[in-house]
């Protein structure tokens, strides 16, 4: 049984048609998602800072988010006491991931005295007090751990 010509020409501007609203929609969904970022709304973003700083403690903390490939990376920035600035001097910048070991985020980093590790979260009952608990590894040192109390600035 021969198809008609009008049978073929219909199914070729349906394939036509088909190809078009592809390529529509797949100009719509790069245009529709640009300049968004999917986010995981970390209440830990901000600026913080510690209510009663201790020499060579960590001062004040940075936790930011940017938009990178369209996804969200979130980065936090050390100050520790010293000497040469009351507002401390800048220790480390390094990224940060959600916890594994409960809420919050944690991070780690190598300096050239050691490895250290630290977790960050909101305090439960209060999301302007966040509770930071840093492991240090120094080389050739045991190991210790320190809790920090810093308030939402």
């Amino acid at each position: 049984m021969k198809r008609s010509t009008q049978h073929h020409k219909g199914i070729n501007t349906l394939k036509a048609m088909v190809f078009m609203l592809t390529i529509v929609a797949g100009f719509y969904s790069s245009w529709a998602s640009a300049g968004r970022c999917t986010s995981y709304d970390f209440q830990e973003v901000g600026n913080w800072v510690t209510e009663s700083p201790q020499y060579n403690d960590i001062v004040r903390v940075r936790i930011s988010e940017s938009c990178e490939g369209g996804r969200a990376q979130h980065y936090v920035q050390l100050w520790k006491a010293c000497w040469s600035n009351p507002n401390g001097c800048l220790w480390k910048a390094t990224s940060v991931s959600r916890s594994y070991y409960g809420p919050g985020l944690q991070f780690s980093f190598k300096l050239g005295f050691g490895g250290h590790f630290g977790i960050a979260y909101t305090d439960t009952r209060d999301s302007d007090l966040l509770i930071m608990n840093m492991t240090y590894n120094w080389n050739g040192q045991p190991s210790y751990s320190k809790a920090y109390r810093l308030k939402r600035q």
